[in-house]
């Protein structure tokens, strides 16, 4: 299970739509009584996680319903992370999130990540008339180093690409001669 991302599914009092929330378990249990530590509401149901296929199967259900409940004013809340982290795929936007959330669900970066920048492509419907798309250069260090500023909150439908550290793959050989 990966405790740095435990998602609550709530229900919105007075309405068939839910939300998500997640919560660190670790910063939780560190800091009882702090924001880490999220309230939990009546109905709330809480979704522990794996990596790999088995994150993407628990969150299936819960991102059907966050598409289900999308229309012409409501964009669907789902983001995506590509790229060198765990478990890349869509994930539920929450409130106020940000890039290194969308990192730590995404279960962290991978041993081979790019740790100096990423791109974070943003959706957005222009005029009512185009899907227009803006790419956004992402100081991924700064965000790692806790930089606000360079920890970009996201909109519905961000995409994250984090890429490999250049040469990841290449192996060299050295063939020793003579006595």
């Amino acid at each position: 299970a990966d405790p740095r991302y435990i998602v609550i599914r709530r229900e919105i009092p007075g309405s068939l739509n839910i939300e998500v929330v997640s919560a660190d378990l670790v910063e939780a249990l560190a800091r009882p009584g702090s924001e880490a530590d999220v309230p939990l509401h009546a109905r709330d149901r809480l979704l522990v996680l794996g990596f790999g296929e088995s994150r993407h199967d628990a969150l299936a259900p819960l991102l059907d319903e966050l598409r289900l409940q999308a229309n012409s004013t409501q964009p669907t809340r789902i983001v995506t992370v590509a790229g060198r982290v765990r478990s890349p795929g869509q994930y539920p936007l929450e409130t106020g999130m940000s890039i290194s959330d969308l990192i730590r669900a995404g279960g962290d970066l991978a041993e081979e990540a790019f740790v100096l920048d990423a791109e974070l492509a943003r959706y957005e419907v222009v005029a009512d008339e185009y899907r227009g798309i803006d790419v956004i250069a992402v100081d991924l260090d700064a965000v790692l180093q806790g930089d606000d500023l360079a920890d970009l909150p996201l909109s519905e439908h961000d995409f994250l690409r984090i890429d490999t550290v250049p040469d990841w793959n290449s192996e060299w050989s050295v063939t020793l001669e003579g006595e």
